[in-house]
């Protein structure tokens, strides 16, 4: 018969209970999704594309923007958490915005992806209202058209950082763009137009001068998305 020794046996349950305890205070992502968002509208929104080879620079420049989204959950170990929701960004009407001046132009874009890199606030329910993600906003795909003309996709990803409402359940969140570190490039679709180089880079972002600035979106309140990483 096969003896085990006592101290074999407790070695066995120390290390099991500590297994237990390591997974038991992994953290984790946690917030109210599945939940769809909105977010109000931010303003004036500008995309500045620099042309790869020569040319000027080309700004294209909307009255409105916003977006709509779904936030997912309710809980993700994953880091960074490559889908923790989905975005679409809105930019006013038909029509409604301008390149360099001249009306007629429309943005739309598809759903891009909301990616969670880190997070820095309360590590529970009752002590994450305000608690900020940090993240990017990848998968982006927009095209820009004069009437029926399509003219160039605007591609890539940029930066951006969630705050939590706070307190949560009762107020509104907000989602930051930060022109920093944003990659987002732009080709022709077709012969594309003339008013846009046919391939350069872009950043986006509110008006500041003749360039951008970062551009904070109130997300909907109250029962705004939260998101937090804890146990």
């Amino acid at each position: 018969m096969l003896k085990v020794s006592k101290v074999g046996v407790l070695l066995a349950v120390m290390a099991l209970s500590g297994l237990m305890a390591s997974s038991a205070s992994a953290a984790n992502w946690h917030t109210n999704g599945v939940k769809a968002f909105s977010s109000t509208n931010a303003g004036i929104s500008r995309l500045v594309i620099h042309p790869t080879v020569g040319g000027s620079t080309v700004t294209v420049q909307c009255p409105t923007s916003g977006g709509t989204g779904t936030i997912n959950g309710p809980t993700s170990a994953a880091l960074p958490w490559t889908n923790a929701a989905t975005v679409t960004p809105v930019f006013g009407s038909v029509g409604n915005c301008t390149v360099s001046g001249a009306a007629g132009y429309t943005v739309a874009c598809g759903s891009a992806e909301l990616r969670a890199n880190s997070y820095s606030g309360g590590d529970t329910l009752a002590t994450a209202g305000g608690g900020r993600t940090e993240g990017s906003i990848t998968n982006i795909d927009c095209r820009v058209s004069a009437g029926a003309t399509a003219c160039s996709t605007v591609t890539g990803s940029v930066t951006a950082h969630y705050t939590n409402p706070n307190p949560i359940a009762t107020g509104a969140g907000t989602l930051t763009i930060t022109n920093a570190n944003s990659a987002l490039t732009v080709e022709p679709i077709g012969a594309g137009c003339l008013a846009i180089p046919s391939h350069g880079t872009g950043t986006f972002g509110s008006p500041v001068g003749a360039g951008v600035g970062d551009t904070t979106y109130v997300v909907d309140g109250p029962n705004a998305p939260y998101i937090y990483r804890g146990t």
